[in-house]
């Protein structure tokens, strides 16, 4: 805040310290997960007009803090498509599930993914992996700057993508081993300058006959988050009885949604959701899967 009110205070603005009005508070209360996010509050007088704009542009920048900062980032299918590719080919995947599929167990699935860097700056860009579920005995790895060995999660080394550049370096390798299933992988690509800068990606490795039956139950992806609207829920359940529990912060449920079977995405509205954190619980057969939270600011 000293930088912002100093970097107003200068000939060119014509604002001098008599302008800021002393009743100005700042308040940093809002937790969410392991990032604070600082909230500003002001109280303004009846000022000259560009003081209320000052304001105005303040408390939004504030109130929206990283969590609302788009990523540079984004990814898309392979423009050209791919081996065992069922996902459409240039697909924006941000957030969202590309699925690979082979029929045969002993062949390796490469999930291939294209990563945009869409501003003007070059980024340096590092993978992170996470095993959602696995069928067991298959085995996966990834490669990025280099093929990694299956225990390795995160990239040590990196790839600087130019402003506005693709890169098709990276796929995902997944062996089944023999074992038939369906396993999901999440990889994050993320800024190693400033790691909140960043795009998540599933991939859904399918090898071999597979019933629904069969089908691990698996929360994908929720997002976005923050929220303002609406709020997705990627998911795979199978034939289970599944459902979606929301509850604010004092633990009152606000909202329950029983999951279609065999149905893989939810769209809940946000219409009475005030602003603040959620916490949602996803169960199947009552038992529950992920409870994790969300923000919804309007």
């Amino acid at each position: 805040m000293y930088f912002l009110v100093k970097h107003m205070l200068n000939p060119e603005t014509g604002l001098k310290l008599s302008d800021f009005p002393l009743n100005l508070l700042l308040e940093c209360k809002l937790q969410y997960l392991h990032t604070i996010i600082v909230k500003y509050i002001f109280v303004t007088q009846n000022k000259k007009t560009i003081m209320k704009k000052f304001y105005i542009l303040i408390v939004a920048g504030c109130l929206s803090g990283a969590a609302f900062a788009q990523s540079s980032l984004t990814a898309i299918t392979p423009v050209a498509g791919a081996p065992d590719m069922v996902t459409a080919p240039n697909m924006l995947m941000d957030g969202d599930t590309a699925e690979f599929t082979t029929l045969g167990v002993i062949n390796t699935i490469q999930g291939r993914l294209s990563i945009i860097n869409t501003t003007g700056a070059s980024k340096t860009v590092k993978v992170r992996r996470t095993v959602l579920s696995a069928v067991p005995g298959s085995s996966n790895l990834f490669c990025w700057d280099l093929c990694y060995s299956p225990s390795t999660s995160l990239s040590s080394g990196s790839v600087t993508i130019a402003p506005g550049d693709t890169t098709m370096l990276f796929y995902g390798d997944y062996e089944p081993n023999g074992f038939a299933g369906t396993s999901y992988i999440r990889y994050k690509f993320f800024n190693q300058a400033d790691t909140t800068d960043a795009v998540s990606i599933t991939i859904k490795f399918t090898a071999g006959s597979l019933s629904i039956e069969d089908e691990p139950v698996v929360l994908a992806n929720v997002y976005p988050n923050p929220a303002s609207q609406f709020i997705n829920f990627d998911y795979t359940i199978g034939n289970n009885n599944a459902s979606i529990s929301i509850a604010d912060m004092t633990g009152k449920i606000v909202k329950n949604i029983n999951l279609p079977e065999n149905s893989t995405k939810q769209v809940i509205s946000l219409d009475g959701f005030m602003d603040g954190i959620y916490i949602y619980t996803f169960y199947a057969d009552n038992k529950a899967i992920a409870t994790k939270k969300f923000i919804v600011r309007k």
